[in-house]
């Protein structure tokens, strides 16, 4: 530590640190990600389907986790071109319009975008199989009692649900 003179290029909040105790670290290596204050983004790591599809418009409502009610928009200024390897997210940052002032630096937030709605069936995750590498379900044929694997295209996972957008017929939507 004698040798060690940590010089940051700007006030914030660390967000990241980048090395552990003990580590060796090279001569200019960076140690912490720092937000500086200034304009505000709001940084979320969305699945890459999510991304595939633009929202209805790029207005990002965008409130506290702590407090829903302290919240504003934002437009989405960013998405990453590639998926994060060890998160199998995509990163996108939203420039924060007029942020109250109780939104700080590095405040936990939640946004909510608007996309064009699609019809699905929504299942319990337990119905999800799979026959020969694809997604399928168990659907009962009411008329003569029996059952059979439909192969099925799912749209999402929400919290334990299954939402699938293809596949069935579609006398199961509603």
């Amino acid at each position: 530590m004698s040798y060690t003179e940590f010089k940051a290029t700007a006030s914030g909040v660390i967000l990241e640190r980048t090395a552990e105790k003990g580590q060796v670290l090279a001569a200019g290596q960076a140690v912490f990600v720092i937000a500086s204050d200034g304009e505000r983004d709001a940084v979320f790591d969305a699945f890459p389907k999510d991304t595939n599809d633009r929202p209805v418009e790029d207005k990002i409502d965008v409130a506290l986790i702590s407090n829903p009610n302290v919240s504003t928009y934002g437009l989405i200024r960013k998405i990453a071109p590639s998926v994060d390897k060890t998160k199998g997210t995509v990163r996108v940052k939203v420039g924060l319009t007029d942020p109250p002032s109780q939104m700080k630096l590095g405040a936990p937030v939640i946004g909510v975008a608007r996309f064009r709605p699609v019809d699905v069936i929504q299942l319990p995750w337990t119905a999800l199989s799979q026959k020969d590498g694809k997604a399928s379900v168990w659907v009962v044929d009411r008329g003569d009692s029996t059952v059979s694997e439909k192969m099925v295209d799912v749209e999402s996972f929400v919290a334990g649900i299954l939402l699938v957008s293809g596949g069935l017929a579609q006398r199961w939507k509603t």
